[in-house]
């Protein structure tokens, strides 16, 4: 049976505006929090935040003040978090710290969530979602903050290497959760494996792709959890340039999210704009 699809309107920045208002947002929800501000960051950006032409002067003020609202809700809710939640929260945090007030977000109050989350990962927590905490623990390291020095660094390390090795030797179980593959392939299409790979890290990166283009295959069959981390699979691909068909599968991801979120989704209004 052909899966039937509900167009969604196009929205202009005037209705956009409108939108970024932090007063419908449900912040006990992390994940409706954390979706809005993709929106506040998604909206930056269609607002000209990025580039010195053509800026819309009247959307950019409203999304500097919807991401000053929201970093100071977040500041004000953050402690009472679960340790998961707030590692989730904060790898949001800077982007939108950089919006609301064109510096970064202090390192100190990053850290402190993040590094909380280590532990409690280290610890046998398996709520902290290790991806996110990986990605969080790179740019530490990136930004060179000696508090990720030591054993958040070699937690880093042995997790790249113990990937790279599962992907690079078809060691990569069958049976390993989708979500859990996809994760592991972003993390290697977006980290630098000169260290393993040298020269060879771009057609290593081309071998990954063609090997699980498969993937692709088959987006009805996939969950929105799903969807979202292919999207990121897909969107990494244009960027790497690695699949001169990149545009249609991100474009034909999007349609199913668009399709699958409820309307009230905050996502599905970030990804909305993209079209």
């Amino acid at each position: 049976m052909e899966e039937t699809t509900t167009a969604v309107p196009t929205i202009d920045n005037s209705k956009l505006i409108s939108l970024l208002d932090t007063r419908i947002v449900d912040f006990s929800d992390i994940e409706e929090a954390i979706d809005f501000a993709y929106l506040i960051c998604q909206s930056a950006s269609q607002g000209g935040m990025f580039i010195s032409e053509n800026q819309d002067q009247q959307l950019l003020e409203r999304v500097r003040k919807a991401a000053k609202e929201w970093v100071k809700e977040i500041r004000l809710r953050i402690a009472s978090m679960s340790v998961s939640n707030a590692l989730e929260v904060i790898h949001v945090f800077d982007f939108v710290h950089r919006i609301a007030y064109s510096k970064p977000a202090d390192s100190a109050f990053i850290n402190k969530y993040t590094l909380q989350a280590f532990e409690a990962r280290i610890q046998g927590n398996q709520s902290v979602n290790e991806y996110t905490l990986f990605r969080q623990i790179n740019a530490g390291i990136k930004r060179c903050d000696p508090a990720y020095i030591d054993r958040p660094l070699r937690w880093y390390s042995i997790s790249l290497e113990r990937w790279h090795k599962e992907f690079k030797g078809n060691n990569h179980s069958a049976k390993s959760p989708i979500y859990d593959t996809i994760q592991k392939l972003n993390i290697l299409l977006e980290s630098d494996l000169w260290i393993y790979e040298t020269r060879n890290q771009t057609a290593f990166k081309r071998q990954l792709f063609n090997r699980y283009s498969y993937l692709l295959a088959d987006f009805d069959s996939y969950d929105i959890r799903t969807l979202r981390v292919l999207h990121t699979f897909v969107t990494t691909i244009h960027l790497l340039n690695i699949d001169d068909n990149s545009d249609d599968y991100r474009n034909d991801i999007i349609e199913h999210l668009i399709n699958k979120l409820p309307s009230t989704s905050f996502f599905k209004l970030m990804l909305t704009i993209q079209i």
